[in-house]
């Protein structure tokens, strides 16, 4: 009653007014200020008797017994702020003060993995020069402790209920080390120096690690989505562009993005319907099956691919047989060449250098003895 009494006396009412309420509730601290605030205005000898009594009531106690020796005293200020408030509903606030007393700071509970925080050691000891050293390191750090980037980029700021304020000092503040000595400067703020201003090694770092950083998940699908409608078909074949696909597909699914099936197969009707090869299985697969699966479409295509490379295998190796078997008539048909008669067409071809029939000059006996018995 003495707590009571003198909170409700003079100046200490008027602390304790509803826009303080209003302060405290949100607080986690609220029965700390409360008990604090009693405790200022009890003379010291009643002072120590009533926080001895206290310790002795928390050792002592099971269950609620903690909330029990405060609760009446909690509700009696309550229902002093608010004169309108009900006995039933100033003890269920009271019980909400209590209990969220006791709660732990959701950013206590959250600690920096060991074997990060010895990484970033690692990294600390490395100069400003080294960040192909040090970068991959870095990017894995942030990768693997919660909210990292999204304090790095300023999303989660100093004072919200997320920001981990060691993890700003371990993660954040080793780019606030290399990147900018001001330490007034926050890290989503920083700006490159322009092309005509005097470029810094800590610009130039900073700007490697925000391009390092932009490529998060969701640039990545975007990336994804815009690789779709770069696909095209190469030298006909269409095992190549089914691959493609199926990469671009899967690493949608690594990252969490669904690609509709319909849109892979549209993609490859895109990139096969101008070639006049697959034009024709195309329409046929459009008009007899509409709504078939990629799958089938696929298959389809890669058999007509698969037939096409049959048919010209034997397309080629017929056109190599005809044309040998051309050669040899040729060469049977074919006589000795040389000087032909025009006043008698059926006589043999005569040399060109001795005038003898049925030879030529390579082959002309007269000539190489002529050429022997010049030597």
């Amino acid at each position: 009653m003495h707590a009571f009494q003198a909170c409700t006396s003079g100046e200490n009412l008027k602390i304790l007014d509803l826009h303080l309420y209003l302060e405290l509730s949100s607080s986690t601290k609220t029965l700390q200020l409360i008990k604090s605030l009693m405790l200022s205005a009890m003379p010291p000898l009643t002072r120590a008797r009533q926080t001895g009594r206290d310790d002795e009531q928390v050792a002592a106690a099971t269950g609620n017994g903690r909330e029990e020796g405060w609760l009446m005293q909690v509700v009696r200020i309550l229902q002093l702020v608010n004169p309108a408030l009900m006995a039933k509903e100033a003890i269920i606030r009271a019980m909400g003060l209590v209990s969220i007393s006791g709660q732990t700071p959701h950013g206590e509970m959250e600690k920096i993995p060991k074997d990060v925080l010895s990484s970033i050691t690692h990294i600390k000891k490395l100069s400003n020069s080294n960040w192909h050293t040090w970068e991959p390191t870095f990017i894995n750090c942030l990768q693997r402790v919660h909210n990292a980037k999204e304090i790095l980029y300023g999303i989660i700021a100093p004072g919200s209920e997320e920001y981990n304020e060691d993890l700003d000092k371990a993660l954040v503040g080793l780019i606030h080390a290399c990147c900018d000595n001001s330490p007034d400067s926050c890290i989503d703020t920083y700006t490159v120096r322009g092309a005509d201003e005097e470029v810094q090694l800590g610009s130039m770092l900073y700007a490697k690690l925000k391009k390092a950083l932009t490529l998060n998940d969701a640039v990545k699908r975007a990336g994804l989505q815009d690789h779709i409608h770069m696909v095209c078909l190469h030298n006909r074949d269409i095992v190549r562009l089914g691959k493609e696909l199926d990469s671009i597909w899967n690493d949608a699914a690594h990252l969490r993005k669904r690609f509709d099936k319909d849109l892979k197969k549209s993609t490859l009707y895109h990139c096969t319907a101008q070639d006049w090869f697959y034009a024709n299985t195309i329409d046929a697969l459009k008009t007899a099956k509409p709504d078939c699966e990629y799958d089938e479409a696929y298959h389809t295509l890669a058999k007509k691919q698969q037939d096409g490379k049959i048919s010209g295998h034997i397309r080629g190796a017929a056109r190599v047989a005809v044309s040998a078997e051309q050669g040899d008539n040729n060469q049977a048909e074919q006589g000795p060449r040389g000087r032909c008669d025009p006043c008698n067409p059926s006589a043999p071809p005569k040399c060109y250098t001795c005038g003898g029939p049925n030879h030529i000059t390579h082959n002309c006996m007269n000539n190489n003895m002529t050429q022997e018995a010049s030597h």
